[in-house]
């Protein structure tokens, strides 16, 4: 039985505020054709398969993204995150923060950072998942015109496949582009919907989407069989960098802390 997390909850919710709890033996990933579907089961198989990732009790690691322009300022998080459910603890050390999601809220502690709680509580899970995230039962996935991506690698032909999510936004889009040799994840460019974020940026009320922005996957590591990123890039489309991301310390099997869930004294709630 496949039990895979809906971490297109860190869409859905993440951008719209709804949460999904589903399981992918329900529904299967609904693919435009048999080519779509041939080539990100090829994409998976590159990355080390479905088994491995869907038999992890918790994936953890470490965080790191720095801005280019901002070299001393860290946004460094340790995280764990439960399959299976939408639960996560994320110890923002260098911050003296947490960020907790129990499953029924999302809280933390001494927050400092300006992006919601909502957002970052799965940003990071997502974009490190993506490649097995395409196999969620509200994923849909419609094969797009090749591409060159010269932010990616100059003169590289590289498949595309538009990735979307029941419920969601229908601004919300990642396209994944997918090495035409290798079959390994290179970029995503996506929009961005989250409305908690836009009351950040300050942008119009009518705002459908921001972006669309451009996640560069630089490096990857073995982790338990599978492969996973240990570096990955944002870039605006006009090639400038603003996120650089580096992960470290990866488990598949760490335990889980069911008493991180609670409530602490001073934790802040957000809806």
């Amino acid at each position: 039985m496949t039990r895979l997390l809906t971490y297109a909850v860190v869409i859905t919710a993440l951008l719209a505020g709804a949460f999904y709890i589903g399981r992918s033996d329900q529904l299967p990933a609904k693919y435009d054709n048999s080519e779509t579907q041939k080539l990100v089961h090829e994409m998976i198989a590159a990355h080390g398969g479905m088994q491995i990732w869907n038999e992890a009790s918790t994936i953890s690691y470490s965080h790191d993204m720095v801005d280019p322009s901002r070299p001393d300022d860290h946004w460094y998080s340790e995280e764990v995150h439960l399959q299976g459910k939408r639960y996560c603890y994320q110890d923002w050390t260098i911050d003296s923060a947490t960020l907790v999601n129990n499953g029924e809220k999302i809280w933390t502690t001494d927050w400092k950072r300006g992006n919601p709680p909502s957002m970052m509580a799965g940003i990071s899970y997502f974009f490190i998942n993506i490649v097995w995230m395409t196999q969620d039962e509200i994923a849909r996935l419609q094969m797009k015109s090749d591409t060159v991506v010269s932010i990616i690698e100059p003169e590289k032909t590289l498949h595309q496949v538009r990735l979307q999510f029941v419920g969601s936004s229908p601004h919300e889009y990642f396209d994944l582009m997918i090495d035409e040799d290798t079959k390994m994840l290179r970029g995503v460019k996506y929009t961005v919907v989250h409305q908690d974020l836009f009351k950040v940026f300050g942008v119009p009320e009518d705002t459908k989407f921001l972006g669309p922005l451009l996640k560069v996957y630089k490096s990857y590591t073995d982790v338990e069989g599978i492969k996973m990123p240990t570096r990955y890039d944002t870039y605006k489309l006009s090639g400038e960098n603003y996120g650089i991301h580096t992960v470290s310390n990866y488990s598949l099997s760490r335990r889980f802390d069911y008493r991180r869930l609670a409530l602490e004294e001073n934790s802040v709630v957000f809806d």
